[in-house]
C-alpha cells in the first residue's frame, strides 16, 4: 500500500484526516475523473432508453425514502 492509500486511523487529529484525502486534485486523478466522466456521457447519449430507465429507477428510489 502506499501511504495515499493508506487506512486512516482515527486517533481525532485533523492531520491524520487530511493524511487520507492527500492527492485528491492530483492531475491524474482530475484527468482520470474527466475520462470517466466523458465515457459516461457517451453512454448516456448512445442509450436513451438506459438513461430514462435510470431516471425513472432514481424517482421510485427517493419516492420511496419520502417521510410519509
Amino acid at each position: 500500500m502506499t501511504e495515499e492509500s493508506q487506512p486512516v486511523q482515527q486517533s481525532g487529529s485533523a492531520d491524520r484526516i487530511q493524511a487520507g484525502f492527500h492527492g485528491i486534485l492530483s492531475p491524474e486523478l482530475v484527468e482520470e475523473c474527466r475520462r470517466q466522466s466523458l465515457l459516461v456521457a457517451q453512454s448516456d447519449a448512445a442509450n436513451a432508453d438506459l438513461a430514462r430507465f435510470m431516471d425513472a429507477a432514481w424517482v421510485d428510489l427517493i419516492s420511496d425514502l419520502a417521510p410519509e
